[in-house]
């Protein structure tokens, strides 16, 4: 199979490039290696560059449709007390009105929503876009893309491969390219839960080894 650009991962970086490529007349091809949602938390807030984004692509109507706007942020920083209530530090509000930017707001969307909205407007360009679900990116053999797709191997030629898996990308690792990775000792609980009505402004909640975050979704949850 021949194609104009390869690019491995379907998630929302590799699809906002697929269908902007698409929409410009440029066959792309699209190896995701999930069949179906990602059972892992993804992020969620799409800052003002990204609306800025998704519009010049065409989707921010769906995207807004679907979405909550965050048009401030509060740091709250307390000191926890044993046995009794926190004590209140400092709190500092991020207004995005003072964003040099189109948009004066954030957005928080669910992440497969926005997957999907960007795969149908990239499925717009049929003659154009490709995109294999399921598929495996195997590495590089004879100068192609090898992927597999249940047990068919499928080889793709390309003018341009483009690794977009993420921070593991076996792109980077085919390519022999390295990079000095850090990890860190900390560890996120993320749940989805009901939240009050008037509850529509982003909130972080800090400690000197902590942080709480609520950021409201569409549906009356944070």
């Amino acid at each position: 199979m021949k194609t104009d650009v390869f690019i491995a991962g379907g998630g929302v970086g590799g699809l906002t490039l697929a269908a902007k490529l698409a929409s410009r007349g440029v066959h792309v091809t699209v190896a995701e290696q999930l069949k179906k949602e990602s059972p892992i938390y993804k992020g969620e807030l799409l800052q003002p560059k990204t609306l800025a984004i998704l519009e010049r692509l065409g989707v921010i109507d769906e995207i807004e449709g679907c979405g909550h706007p965050i048009d401030q942020l509060r740091f709250q920083e307390i000191h926890r007390i044993t046995g009794g209530p926190p004590e209140e530090i400092n709190l500092t509000e991020l207004n995005y009105s003072r964003v040099a930017s189109l948009y004066d707001h954030a957005l928080m969307v669910p992440h497969e929503k926005t997957k999907s909205i960007l795969r149908n407007k990239g499925a717009s360009f049929k003659e154009y876009f490709h995109y294999f679900s399921g598929a495996r990116f195997l590495g590089f053999e004879n100068g192609m893309a090898k992927i597999k797709q249940k047990k068919e191997i499928t080889y793709i030629e390309a003018k341009v491969y483009i690794g977009a898996e993420g921070r593991s990308s076996p792109t980077r690792d085919a390519m022999n390219v390295k990079v000095e990775r850090k990890d860190y000792n900390h560890h996120f609980l993320t749940v989805t839960i009901p939240r009050p009505e008037n509850f529509t402004k982003g909130k972080i909640i800090t400690t000197s080894s902590c942080f709480l975050g609520l950021f409201p979704l569409p549906d009356n949850e944070v």
